[in-house]
């Protein structure tokens, strides 16, 4: 957990390739650990708030939404948590 919060400190840094981690659990819902970056962007978000924007927010979910959305067995509420949860 703290892990993630770290990386949720650091968001603006990452390129798609960080963000396109892999579902290895044993449900295999998804192909990419799309719970996981959820969580990551909506700390991130929670801190730029909290810091009235001070952190530069230059979140490529534009690019990270567009090769997620393929995936058949990605529910359409978690995909649109996401887009909800990045500033436009």
């Amino acid at each position: 957990m703290h892990q993630r919060k770290r990386i949720g400190m650091q968001l603006d840094q990452a390129t798609l390739e960080d963000l396109l981690m892999p579902n290895f659990s044993y449900s295999m819902e998804t192909l990419y650990n799309f719970e996981c970056v959820l969580r990551m962007v909506q700390h991130f978000m929670a801190i730029d708030q909290a810091t009235g924007g001070a952190s530069p927010c230059s979140i490529k979910d534009e690019y990270y939404l567009v090769e997620v959305a393929p995936d058949v067995n990605l529910k359409l509420t978690k995909f649109m948590a996401l887009a909800e949860a990045v500033p436009d």
